[in-house]
C-alpha cells in the first residue's frame, strides 16, 4: 500500500496543498527507491518500517531539494547517489 498524501504532509507536516503533485512524485520515487535498494515493494504491502523509510527518503529530498551536500566538498547526498545509481542499473537491463 502506497503513502497516503495526507500521511506525507502529517509527516512533513504541511498543511497546504501547493505542494501535492510534488509531493505524489517523492512518494513514487521513494517506493522507487526502497523497491530498489531492497527489492521490497510498498505497493504490495502494508509494512509500518517500509512506510518509515519511505517517508524518511520523502523528508530529505523534500526538505532540502539541492542534489549536494555541504560536507566534504559537495558530494551528492546519499539518497540521490543511491537514487542515480539505481537508475544507471535499470538502464544497463533495458539495454542489454
Amino acid at each position: 500500500m502506497k503513502l497516503s498524501l495526507k500521511e506525507i504532509k502529517e509527516s512533513l507536516r504541511i498543511d497546504y496543498d501547493d505542494d501535492d503533485a510534488y509531493l505524489s512524485l517523492l512518494n513514487e520515487a521513494a517506493i522507487e527507491q526502497l523497491k530498489g535498494m531492497t527489492g521490497f515493494d510498498l505497493t504490495k504491502s502494508n509494512s509500518s518500517q517500509a512506510k518509515i523509510v519511505c517517508l524518511a527518503i520523502i523528508h530529505e529530498l523534500y526538505k532540502d531539494r539541492s542534489l549536494t551536500t555541504e560536507k566534504a566538498g559537495e558530494k551528492l547526498k546519499p539518497v540521490m547517489q543511491s537514487i542515480l545509481i539505481q537508475l544507471s542499473h535499470q538502464a544497463k537491463e533495458r539495454s542489454e
